[in-house]
């Protein structure tokens, strides 16, 4: 391959999917609004107020330090879960899997033996949703919401699981690209 734009146009399939918005609330309303609260409160109360704050309040110039330590965390959080999403696409030669911004797999498909669309659950088989190793499978899954993927069976005994809105048509995609993948 020359470049991005050959391989783009080689792309037999692709899907991108991102977290359902009620898990982006909830993560805003779990992390982000708690750590804005406390700065708002801490530094209202110390700064302020000039009122000790807590019952080992700390100085005045570590606590501008925790604060904006905290601002960093909660927007931090905002911002990885409103950029996180899943793409898979499906070239001639090759599946990719990329869970951004944290993982890019390429998968041969000379290495892929077989694949299955299947329907599973995702808190018992892979303990949730995300980038998740299940011992009791022993195999990596790759998911961002719902309950159907695509099983791939590698030629070396392991299994990945990818995550699919569009379950099918994804395991017919790379079904289709090589003679060795089994659609099962």
């Amino acid at each position: 391959m020359a470049d991005g734009f050959e391989h783009k146009v080689n792309m037999v399939f692709e899907e991108e999917q991102s977290a359902p918005q009620f898990w982006k609330v909830l993560i805003f309303f779990g992390v982000g609004a708690p750590c804005i609260g406390v700065v708002i409160w801490s530094s209202y109360v110390q700064l302020y107020q000039g009122i000790p704050w807590g019952n080992k309040p700390a100085s005045d110039t570590l606590l501008i330090i925790i604060n904006a330590v905290l601002v960093v965390i909660g927007a931090g959080t905002l911002l990885l879960v409103s950029r996180m999403k899943l793409v898979v696409r499906v070239y001639p030669d090759s599946v990719q899997v990329n869970y951004k911004p944290f993982v890019n797999k390429n998968y041969a498909m000379g290495e892929i033996s077989s694949c299955e669309s299947i329907t599973y659950r995702p808190l018992r088989d892979n303990g949730g949703w995300g980038i998740r190793y299940s011992l009791r499978h022993k195999r990596w899954a790759y998911d961002i919401s719902g309950n159907q993927g695509v099983l791939l069976k590698f030629t070396d005994g392991k299994d990945v699981l990818i995550g699919s809105q569009r379950p099918d048509e994804l395991a017919q995609a790379i079904s289709g690209q090589s003679a060795n993948v089994v659609p099962v």
